[in-house]
């Protein structure tokens, strides 16, 4: 197991605070990928960090208690942990009641998920960027894909609940089609497609796609039924504009800081409030110190996503550089439009 850095920290955080229905946990930093499109940056993976399974416990206790409902866990590639059933079992032990797994699908992983992990997971999330080996490949390394579809067959017959979990870039925008249709034959519960933030490894990637460009992704997703019962299609909204049709459905007011509706524990301690900030250490909003969570003196990203402006993303405004206009309103990255057919 790695070894944390020293982090300042302030008050301990009262659990009737935290307004989150679910938190992530980011149990290692290992991974076998090296993503472009990975919003945690490459610091991220220059130290070997792992949590143990009783740290990992004490959170999963600390989230129960304040009522959270469920907890994905994530990397790294989180099946590399060398404690990954340890660490899963304990969770279970704690009471956590819905967990979730976030997955590149390898070998090793579906090892796992082949028996080892029955009544560890609920709900599976397989990483696939595009709807094709070409598209996906550039973006994740070369045979990713067949990885990833090959988990996707695996807990398909093994009637094992999962969600394709998407982060689009420009050429993956292109084949929306295909990867909707993919979709629809895979059985899968959800597709969930994420508008690809300059954060992390993709701030010094030329990979975004233009608001505009996204706008129309969300057209497509907002009027697109399902055929398949059982699918849902939720799309990060990005952004407001005159006249969208979803416009009602999003809060452009919600901001997860302000609201302390999101937790993201990391293995060096820091948690984070937002995941657009992951990949900047000094916006961590809180510290665990192996029992409880404390509140970082300063919070900058607290008075950030306060001062800044009262509509809107302040993250993406502030530090992304992306500012309102009367033609572009950039809303909080868990804001979705949710598509799903109703009979």
């Amino acid at each position: 197991m790695g070894t944390r850095g020293h982090i300042p920290a302030g008050t301990v955080v009262d659990r009737a605070a935290i307004h989150a229905d679910s938190a992530d946990i980011y149990i290692n930093t290992r991974c076998n990928f090296g993503c472009e499109t990975c919003f945690l940056g490459d610091d991220y993976f220059a130290r070997d960090l792992a949590m143990g399974s009783d740290e990992v416990a004490a959170i999963g206790g600390w989230l129960v208690d304040a009522g959270v409902r469920d907890v994905a866990i994530l990397g790294g590639e989180p099946t590399l942990h060398p404690e990954f059933l340890d660490v899963m079992t304990a969770l279970r032990q704690v009471g956590v009641g819905n967990l979730r797994l976030i997955t590149n699908g390898t070998p090793r992983a579906r090892r796992l998920l082949d028996g080892p992990l029955d009544g560890l997971v609920d709900l599976t999330y397989v990483s696939l960027d595009g709807a094709s080996a070409e598209v996906n490949d550039a973006l994740r390394g070369k045979g990713t894909f067949r990885h990833a579809m090959l988990a996707i067959e695996l807990l398909r017959d093994r009637g094992m609940p999962f969600v394709i979990t998407s982060t689009l870039g420009a050429a993956a925008v292109n084949e929306l089609d295909a990867l909707l249709e993919l979709a629809e034959a895979s059985d899968c519960q959800v597709l969930n497609l994420h508008w690809l933030s300059a954060v992390g490894r993709a701030r010094y990637r030329d990979l975004a796609v233009h608001p505009s460009q996204w706008r129309e992704v969300v057209l497509r997703i907002a009027d697109y039924t399902p055929r398949r019962r059982g699918l849902t299609i939720e799309c990060q909204v990005g952004a407001l504009s005159p006249g969208a049709p979803w416009s009602s459905e999003i809060d452009p007011r919600a901001c997860a800081v302000r609201e302390r509706s999101n937790l993201q524990f990391m293995p060096d301690g820091r948690v984070f409030s937002c995941g657009l900030l992951v990949d900047t250490p000094t916006l961590a909003a809180y510290h665990w110190d192996g029992t409880q969570l404390l509140e970082r003196a300063g919070r900058t990203e607290l008075r950030v996503c306060t001062d800044f402006c009262a509509d809107g993303c302040p993250a993406r405004q502030a530090l992304l550089g992306e500012p309102a206009t009367d033609e572009h309103l950039p809303v909080c990255i868990y804001e979705r439009v949710v598509r799903v057919r109703e009979s």
